[in-house]
């Protein structure tokens, strides 16, 4: 005999109260997913993209960079994107009242690989993401996928982001991005 399976569905709210103990708490329709603290590789990967973005962006202050943001769309809706780029003139007061999303990158751990790749890529586009990278560390690949043409494309050599205006396009030579990484 079968028996359906019944999930139970948080809130915002519920997760704000969850306790700060190293894991990352994310809501996808009210369903809960928990993910463990993100080991060194991963963290190289996004400190080079943070630098690299970081230095690119800086001479249009009303183009921000998040690192461990939020893309909320309440009730149940909670998303921690590694890096999310937005449009704002002014720092906004929290994350839900950020309109203007360029883009979320994803760094994949073994843990989150699958996670990323089938819910939250998609996730991010419908709650108003222009772009998502997943960054795979384990292909060395970055597959990217534009709101405006929902066809992922895997990129092994460079990556080219085409920033609305009016920040300018900005190349990744994606060797660069995976060097000194270990190989598993």
């Amino acid at each position: 005999m079968l028996m359906p399976v019944t999930l139970r569905r948080f809130t915002i709210d519920e997760l704000d109260r969850f306790p700060d103990d190293g894991n990352r708490y994310e809501l996808l329709d009210g369903v809960l997913f928990v993910t463990p603290a993100p080991l060194p590789p991963h963290e190289a990967i996004l400190h080079r993209l943070i630098l690299l973005l970081g230095n690119h962006l800086t001479p249009w202050s009303e183009i921000r960079m998040a690192v461990r943001s939020e893309v909320v769309l309440a009730p149940d809706n909670k998303l921690e994107p590694d890096i999310q780029i937005y449009r704002a003139g002014t720092i906004p007061q929290t994350w839900a009242k950020v309109s203007d999303r360029w883009l979320a990158v994803e760094v994949a751990s073994r843990s989150t690989r699958a996670y990323d790749r089938e819910y939250k890529r998609d996730a991010y586009l419908a709650l108003g993401v222009r772009e998502v990278w997943l960054v795979d560390p384990f292909d060395r690949v970055v597959r990217a996928v534009n709101s405006g043409e929902k066809a992922e494309k895997t990129l092994a050599t460079e990556l080219i982001w085409i920033p609305p205006a009016p920040a300018t396009p900005l190349r990744i030579e994606l060797a660069w991005l995976f060097q000194d990484l270990p190989v598993e």
